[in-house]
């Protein structure tokens, strides 16, 4: 039997904002949509939309898809926090033509259950139910919870570029034509500071943001499931800091020393253990 995955998010505090920047949130939100609507398109079933208020939703048939969806939009809506649930089961009630808020099913049920629950949690900022018991997918998929919190806006910016310029992969899972339509949104969201609270261009010490108009399309691949290698040594690419120096108009020295204090390469590696994790639970037959 097919099970489907259900994702539903919201936005953590959303009240805290004010009227004005809480619509510009919005609107950059869905800008961000869009664009991974387009890069996950061969596992949606049903875009992701704003079915009310602050919350979205859709549909995806590959769980590992909806987590690299969701991870990826954490990372470009920062310091916005979002927190949500992903719900695996079936997908009983179809509208052939209607949105994901129109569908129906035990992935849905699933799904609403888990961001339920995350409103309770510390340390955990999105769940993952389905029908068999799993004591290890949450825990993993919010490992790297706690290091992101640490980091700053610029080294945000800096694990940022890591993801476009490298990013999770595997075959049929993302399009990377469609990759290409985050750069305008990353260069948008550094130059206006969407979410926070305050200039983020006056605090970024020796950087230039206007270089980000010559940041490099996606250089090199990390295919999730490839076997028998370290985590680390797929991560630690050659040439990665030098790259990502020419983005921000920095030194390779600075980026070097940047990657190492916000443990980037740690915090990929969890997300990318708890991936793999999640694909040999709910997806490998």
């Amino acid at each position: 039997m097919q099970l489907y995955t259900a994702l539903i998010l919201d936005v953590k505090n959303s009240k805290s904002y004010g009227i004005d920047e809480r619509n510009r949130i919005q609107l950059f939100i869905i800008e961000c949509i869009e664009a991974l609507n387009m890069v996950f398109r061969p596992k949606i079933e049903r875009k992701v939309i704003f079915s009310g208020g602050d919350e979205l939703q859709g549909l995806f048939s590959s769980t590992v898809s909806a987590v690299l969806y969701v991870r990826l939009l954490s990372l470009l809506v920062y310091p916005v926090q979002i927190r949500g649930g992903l719900g695996i089961g079936e997908w009983s009630v179809r509208v052939e033509k209607g949105n994901s808020a129109q569908q129906d099913g035990t992935a849905y049920h699933y799904a609403r259950k888990a961001i339920e629950d995350v409103y309770g949690m510390q340390t955990q900022r999105f769940r993952i139910y389905g029908k068999q018991e799993d004591s290890f997918a949450n825990p993993m998929l919010n490992a790297s919870y706690g290091l992101c919190k640490q980091l700053s806006p610029l080294q945000n910016l800096t694990l940022l570029l890591m993801e476009y310029m490298y990013p999770f992969t595997e075959q049929n899972l993302i399009r990377e034509d469609g990759y290409k339509k985050l750069k305008p949104l990353i260069i948008e969201k550094y130059k206006t500071g969407t979410g926070d609270k305050g200039n983020f261009v006056s605090g970024t010490g020796n950087t230039r943001l206007d270089t980000l108009k010559i940041l490099e399309d996606p250089a090199e691949k990390i295919w999730i499931f490839k076997p028998h290698q370290e985590l680390e040594e797929m991560l630690l690419i050659k040439g990665m800091a030098a790259a990502i120096s020419k983005a921000l108009g920095t030194t390779r020295q600075n980026i070097d020393k940047m990657i190492k204090n916000g443990n980037m390469i740690g915090i990929r590696s969890l997300d990318l253990a708890a991936v793999r994790y999640i694909n040999i639970k709910y997806e490998e037959k």
